[in-house]
């Protein structure tokens, strides 16, 4: 007997599986103990979470508001963006295992916690139920494609704060 792998381009089952990355390189982070370890994990994951960020914002949201019209979770989303956006800047700022670099990183990882955990509970759940597979399929491979271009330059992509009060108006 064997099991066939089932690769999904559902964009709810990307999403999550970027979560579970993000969960095991911070959990790598805690575990690391010299700074060429911290350095190397901190290029992988600092652009993946500004990437997913981005990527996010311009497949996911968008259209979660236009089927689900949740107006409220995507608001907190953008802002759970900004404040992750902004500790991955700030951690850029600092030498690597230094001090300000730990408390950055800690502010991105508790930042970027709570907002898995709202988005599995919310936004998530609520896309499974208001968008049809056959789009979350189509999401799914926006969503690669954006966050695979992102870190490397390759797209005009906006890494920026966002007004999420905005974010809605514009997207809604």
């Amino acid at each position: 007997m064997y099991y066939k792998a089932i690769v999904s381009d559902d964009v709810v089952e990307l999403i999550l599986d970027d979560h579970a990355t993000f969960r095991r390189l911070f959990e790598r982070i805690d575990e690391a103990d010299n700074t060429n370890d911290l350095r190397e994990l901190w290029f992988e994951l600092g652009p993946l979470l500004s990437a997913h960020a981005v990527a996010e914002e311009d497949s996911f949201y968008p259209a979660l508001l236009k089927a689900a019209h949740d107006d409220a979770d995507v608001v907190d989303a953008i802002k759970d963006h900004n404040e992750i956006r902004d500790a991955v800047q700030e951690a850029d700022r600092h030498e690597i295992g230094s001090d300000g670099w730990k408390n950055a990183v800690k502010t991105a990882r508790d930042a970027n916690d709570d907002h898995m955990r709202e988005e599995e509970a919310g936004p998530l759940p609520a896309a499974r139920r208001y968008i049809e597979m056959e789009a979350r399929v189509v999401l799914g491979l926006q969503f690669l494609r954006l966050r695979n271009a992102f870190p490397s330059g390759q797209t005009g992509l906006d890494n920026h704060d966002k007004d999420p009060q905005a974010y809605v108006r514009d997207h809604d």
